[in-house]
């Protein structure tokens, strides 16, 4: 992970999916310029109907989360290229997650500085493995200044750059 420039933080999401159990997990992480980790998230909720759904849902998750705890200038980052493009787009979002889209976009506002980046899944290791945490809690768990300790390793070989 590189650091986004001072005074800006880095705002990584990701979502994954357990079909067998008809749940979604939310995972997200607030790093500061220093690449050190502000707050981290996860979360447990009921499977929508398409996976870009869930993805769009952690985006709305992740501006919530990062306006929730104050944090006013933000890079956003994910692993899903046509949820990233279309938050990106000034348009209005169709697709049947856009209602998603356009929540966070609007939420977004009011943040002082905010800019949009996807990001490959290696770049989102720490986002992607709290998201798969979700499975073994009953709803949400929230850190600040950490992460589930489970994953220091995955958070000490992401912050090598």
């Amino acid at each position: 992970m590189i650091p986004p420039p001072r005074p800006l933080c880095k705002v990584n999401f990701d979502a994954v999916v357990f079909n067998e159990d008809r749940k979604a997990g939310v995972g997200v992480v607030i790093r500061n310029y220093l690449g050190q980790i502000m707050a981290s998230m996860t979360e447990k909720c009921n499977l929508p109907t398409l996976v870009d759904e869930v993805e769009a849902m952690a985006v709305v998750r992740a501006v919530v989360f990062a306006q929730e705890l104050r944090f006013s200038s933000n890079i956003l980052e994910g692993d899903s290229k046509k949820i990233m493009n279309t938050f990106k787009n000034d348009e209005p979002a169709f697709a049947s997650y856009g209602h998603l889209i356009e929540e966070a976009k609007f939420l977004a506002e009011s943040f002082v500085v905010f800019s949009v980046s996807h990001v490959k899944r290696q770049s989102n290791s720490v986002a992607h493995n709290l998201a798969r945490y979700a499975r073994h809690i009953s709803d949400l768990s929230v850190w600040i200044e950490s992460v589930s300790s489970h994953l220091n390793a995955v958070t000490l070989a992401d912050s090598v750059v």
